[in-house]
């Protein structure tokens, strides 16, 4: 890895007080306490009282500070409320990541915990309202009016989102879907932005200050409706395919109206049809084996609602379904085993844009290629999928990613799923059989030029194996934030190269698992609670007997003046890595030596039962790392194996 440089897009500088939300608001420590995870200065802690016996809490309090210092010092004007609190409390990355998913697993309703979450991450004020509602829908004509509404309404939530950039850019939606394709590609192919086009992204990303974020959480709340059930749509009278879209759409329809602003507006058959979706502006299908088709693509918005059938959504090499490219692009699919397919930024994803999909049930299909499954950058992507037991296979940047300025939410709702992510771009360290995914929950920045945003990867419910590349499974990469939270079942984790829990380059991660009896896997190094270059990750599994498989500066460590932490708080549980700087033990810290801080690395396992290290029973404190007077930043300090018997839960009380 390099050692960071700054960046150069500081447009402002934002000092944000110690202990704040990243609004000004100050946060009563005697509060923070009490619902935090891991404290390390608080002695009655299992944790706090291994620093305080072990005199570490000086050097931990140092390695905190100098966190803080970057996040404050290298401050970008798009970072999200939710990086800045971990830059101010890298302590607290496990219960921020846990708070970042608490209104997904809250009671609201699906598109209104979407929209808590993206006005959270974007840093906006928002209100859940009681959304739409059944919408008053009768007959055909009901429908027509129906989709204007969802459409037209949605589209002027877009225009309050995008009009700002394109006076900034003094251009059309066209060229900025042209620009926004290009920098996903570039950005997609290396961390870094370079080559002819350098200049014309560099204007893009500064553009993006001036878009009108509050539009976001508002678009996805105008679009929480629902449709009467009660209507037989088979004694519904056909319509004559107009002469405009002939050759565009197959099958019988019940209605086509062109609506002035929006474009064509369609009411399908109870059959089979084949949409160009090219040319149409919203659908309502109510029934059949429908086709969706995006060929040439273009900034159209775009509503369809289809009722059930098993369907197959499909984009070329560029967009495809759910992609909101310069555009709001939406999808409610209400039933039946369906496929989605498409290529870079397609599958609910957003590029000055939103994407969204909502997928209600049956056993689905997703394969996308780059920025797709729930990836966004600069607006919001969004894949929900509510039940069924699903495939979903992404490139690069994929599976719920967060790229600057961008909200990407992977949600499962329940079924035995399968993610995989470890194709597309090759190894960033020409490793064989392996491929660079920044996938499955992670916040991804553009190194030097922008920070990350927020990615997030919830899973409710039932078996689930995720199998990712390099950068997968839960981290942050320059000021971003990634989850993965999986919510229960017995799972299994494979990964490479800084995955499972990770952070590089002031960023922060994690991956939650609340329970079953789950495997992880960690290939070549930093895995299961690791942080690089002033940055915080940890892996915390809740409950269930599990085996972990790292490697080297793995299953909780720190190097480059970060904190790395592994947590698993009950069950039987074994652990292997080969180091070094492994099970809680620290690497080195040449990046920042002129400073003088070292990292902290931790190993916490909680009874009751059993811990295994290396096949020995392992159990009470340990320090581990040691000096070196002569290069001392090479000094492997500070690290804590903390093995007891006490249970720990989480906090009843939410984050304040």
């Amino acid at each position: 890895m390099h050692v960071e440089l700054p960046l150069v897009l500081m447009l402002a500088v934002q000092d944000a007080p110690t202990g704040t939300l990243g609004t000004g608001e100050r946060i009563a420590p005697a509060a923070r306490e009490a619902a935090v995870l891991v404290d390390p200065f608080d002695a009655s802690s299992i944790v706090g009282a291994g620093v305080a016996a072990h005199r570490l809490s000086e050097p931990l309090r140092a390695t905190a500070g100098l966190i803080r210092r970057f996040g404050v010092e290298r401050r970008d004007p798009n970072d999200s409320p939710w990086v800045v609190r971990c830059f101010d409390e890298p302590w607290l990355v496990a219960d921020i990541a846990r708070a970042a998913t608490a209104p997904i697993r809250s009671g609201l309703p699906p598109l209104q915990s979407l929209a808590v979450t993206a006005a959270q991450a974007l840093g906006q004020r928002f209100e859940p309202s009681a959304g739409q509602g059944t919408l008053p829908m009768a007959d055909t004509q009901g429908a027509v009016f129906a989709l204007d509404f969802l459409a037209n309404g949605a589209r002027v939530h877009r225009m309050a989102l995008l009009e700002p950039v394109l006076q900034r850019l003094a251009c059309d939606r066209a060229e900025l879907r042209r620009r926004a394709i290009g920098l996903a590609e570039r950005s997609a192919q290396s961390v870094l932005l370079e080559g002819p086009d350098f200049e014309q992204d560099l204007a893009l990303i500064r553009a993006s200050t001036a878009a009108g974020w509050a539009a976001i959480p508002a678009l996805l709340v105008h679009l929480d409706a629902e449709l009467p059930r009660n209507i037989d749509w088979a004694t519904q009278e056909s319509a004559v395919i107009p002469e405009p879209l002939t050759g565009k759409i197959d099958g019988t329809i019940l209605a086509a109206e062109a609506i002035d602003g929006l474009g064509w507006v369609v009411v399908g058959g109870t059959g089979a049809n084949r949409y160009d979706m090219d040319c149409i502006a919203a659908v309502l299908d109510p029934a059949g084996d429908d086709r969706y088709l995006w060929t040439n693509g273009g900034a159209v918005d775009s509503v369809i609602v289809d009722l059930g059938g098993n369907d197959r959504y499909e984009g070329g090499a560029v967009g495809g379904p759910g992609s909101g490219i310069a555009c709001l692009a939406a999808i409610d699919d209400h039933g039946g085993n369906d496929h989605y397919r498409g290529g870079v930024l397609s599958i609910g994803a957003g590029a000055f844009g939103v994407g969204l999909i909502r997928d209600r049930s049956g056993d689905d299909r997703y394969e996308g290629g780059a920025w797709s499954i729930g990836a966004a950058m600069y607006g919001a992507g969004i894949l929900l999928d509510e039940g069924g037991s699903d495939d979903l296979r992404g490139g690069t940047l994929s599976q719920g990613v967060g790229g600057p300025r961008g909200i990407g939410m992977l949600i499962d709702r329940g079924g035995d799923d399968r993610y995989l992510a470890d194709f597309g771009a090759p190894s960033a360290y020409g490793t064989p059989a392996t491929n660079r995914a920044f996938s499955q929950g992670v916040g991804y920045g553009f190194r030097r030029f922008a920070a990350g945003g927020i990615g997030i990867l919830f899973d409710a419910s039932g078996d689930d194996r995720y199998e990712g590349g390099e950068f997968a499974q839960g981290g942050g990469y320059l000021h971003g934030l990634g989850v993965l939270h999986d919510a229960g079942g017995r799972d299994l984790y494979r990964a490479d190269r800084y995955s499972q829990g990770f952070a590089a380059h002031m960023a922060f991660g994690a991956l939650l698992d609340d329970a079953g009896n789950d495997v992880y896997w960690g290939r070549t190094a930093a895995n299961q609670g690791a942080a690089w270059d002033a940055s915080s990750a940890v892996l915390v599994d809740a409950a269930g007997n599990d085996h972990y498989r790292g490697s080297v500066l793995a299953q909780g460590s720190g190097a480059m003046q970060a904190i790395g932490m592994l947590l698993d708080l009950a069950g039987d549980d074994r652990y292997d890595a080969p180091g070094p700087y492994a099970q809680g033990e620290s690497g080195n810290n040449t990046y920042h030596c002129d400073t003088g801080v070292l990292s902290f690395s931790l190993l916490l396992d909680a009874g009751p039962g059993a811990a295994r290290i290396a096949e020995v029973q392992a159990s009470g404190t340990t320090v581990t790392g040691s000096a070196n007077a002569e290069q001392p930043c090479e000094s492997r300090l500070h690290g804590l194996r903390i093995i007891t018997p006490s249970a720990v839960a989480w906090p009843t009380r939410t984050l304040p």
